[in-house]
C-alpha cells in the first residue's frame, strides 16, 4: 500500500482508528492542450474498539474536481458502513457544486442482512 497511513489507539477507550490517504489518487492535474484541469483526493478511516467486533466502522471520502478556463465543478461523496449482530448499515451523501455554489445533495441510507454459512 503506498499513499500515508496513521494509527491512533486510545488506550482507556481500547478504541483504534486508522486513516488511511491513498496515493493512487492522482491529486490535481492540469491538462494543457484543452486547460482542463482535473482532481481526485480520498481518505479512508477504519475504527474500532477491541474486543467488540461490532463496534467495527468504516469511512470512505472522496472529492473530484474538474474545471477550465471559467467554469469549476466539484463532486464530494462521504461513505460510512457500520454493523450490528443483524445487519450491515450504510450512509451515503453525494454534494455537486459549480464553483463554490451547491446545486445538488442527496443522501441515501440502506442495511443489507447478515447471512451466515
Amino acid at each position: 500500500m503506498s499513499g500515508r497511513a496513521s494509527i491512533t489507539h486510545d488506550l482507556l477507550s481500547e478504541s483504534v482508528e486508522m486513516v488511511v490517504e491513498p496515493d493512487g489518487l492522482p491529486g490535481k492535474v492540469r491538462i494543457v492542450s484543452s486547460g482542463l484541469v482535473v482532481g481526485e483526493w480520498g481518505r479512508d478511516t477504519y475504527a474500532i474498539v477491541e474486543g467488540d467486533p461490532l463496534s467495527a466502522s468504516v469511512r470512505c471520502e472522496r472529492t473530484m474536481e474538474t474545471g477550465g478556463p471559467g467554469w469549476a465543478t466539484t463532486t464530494e461523496i462521504d461513505t460510512t458502513m457500520s454493523c450490528d449482530d443483524r445487519a450491515f448499515h450504510v450512509h451515503t451523501r453525494l454534494r455537486a457544486r459549480d464553483e463554490q455554489a451547491l446545486f445538488f445533495e442527496r443522501a441515501w441510507s440502506w442495511s443489507t442482512p447478515r447471512v451466515f454459512g
